[in-house]
Parts: structure tokens; C-alpha cells; sequence
């Protein structure tokens, strides 16, 4: 699905993100969305396979896939599956990569990656540990 968005969906995303305060809703709906599942390939296995390239940045391996078709087939729908994989421990550290990569210039220390784990398990969102990001003198001492 490599496709812009038209006006009206551009509209409704926004809404749902001023509402949620989280991109993990509006990714859950694009990417469980049957115009998604048909541009993986219309197959479990080609869907799963491609969240985990898109949600995880790898290559799933065959037990992996065998794991969330099975979760499928056992009725699981595909937004539950994709949250599964946006609120899994490994997204949480690709995420504090991320963050620490784009705010600070390093990456975080074993520390501070369970930290960003366990507080992202806890119920905080992508907002609030940006926020404490920000909020440090070593964020304020990063040239722009």
C-alpha cells in the first residue's frame, strides 16, 4: 500500500491523532486494513511477514510467522496483532534507538533502554517519553 493519502483520509488521521495522542491507533487501522493486507500478498504469511518489516525493520523468521498465523487462524483479527507488535518489547527499544539516535546523537544505555521498555509497558505513551527527552540538560546541551 505505497500510496498517498487522499484529503479526506488526511483529515480523519489527524482527527484520530489529536484524539488519541498516539500514532499507534491510526498505524493499527492503515496497516489492518484490507487494501494493506491485499498489498502484502491477501495471505497471513505475506501480511505477517511484511509488520515485520515495516513495524520491527526485519525479516521475520518461520516460527515467528507460524506464530501470528496460528493467532489468526485462531481468530485473532489483524488490529490485535499489530498492536502486538507495536506495544512488544522489541518496538519499545526500536523506539528508544530511535529517539535517543535523533535527540541526543548516541544511543541509550542498557539503563535507560529498560527504562523506555518498562515505562512504554506501563501505560506511557510515545509523547511522554519524548517529553522527558526533552526535558534534560544533556537534550538542551545537543547542537542543533
Amino acid at each position: 500500500m505505497l500510496r498517498a493519502a487522499g484529503p479526506s483520509e488526511i483529515a480523519y488521521y489527524r482527527e484520530q491523532w489529536q484524539r488519541e495522542g498516539s500514532p499507534d491507533r491510526i498505524k493499527a487501522n492503515i496497516i489492518s486494513s484490507p487494501e494493506f493486507y491485499q498489498s502484502a500478498g491477501g495471505s497471513d504469511a505475506g501480511w505477517v511477514g511484511e509488520l515485520y518489516q515495516r513495524l520491527l525493520g526485519r525479516a521475520a523468521s518461520p516460527v515467528e510467522i507460524q506464530y501470528w498465523t496460528d493467532r489468526l487462524s485462531q481468530g485473532a483479527d489483524r488490529t490485535q496483532v499489530v498492536f502486538g507488535f507495536l506495544r512488544s518489547d522489541e518496538s519499545f527499544r526500536n523506539l528508544a534507538l530511535a529517539w535517543y539516535g535523533q535527540y541526543l546523537n548516541r544511543r541509550p544505555t542498557q539503563e535507560e533502554m529498560a527504562g523506555v521498555v518498562a515505562a512504554m509497558r506501563s501505560g506511557a505513551t510515545q509523547r511522554d517519553i519524548q517529553m522527558q527527552i526533552f526535558d534534560t540538560d544533556e537534550y538542551r546541551r545537543v547542537p542543533a
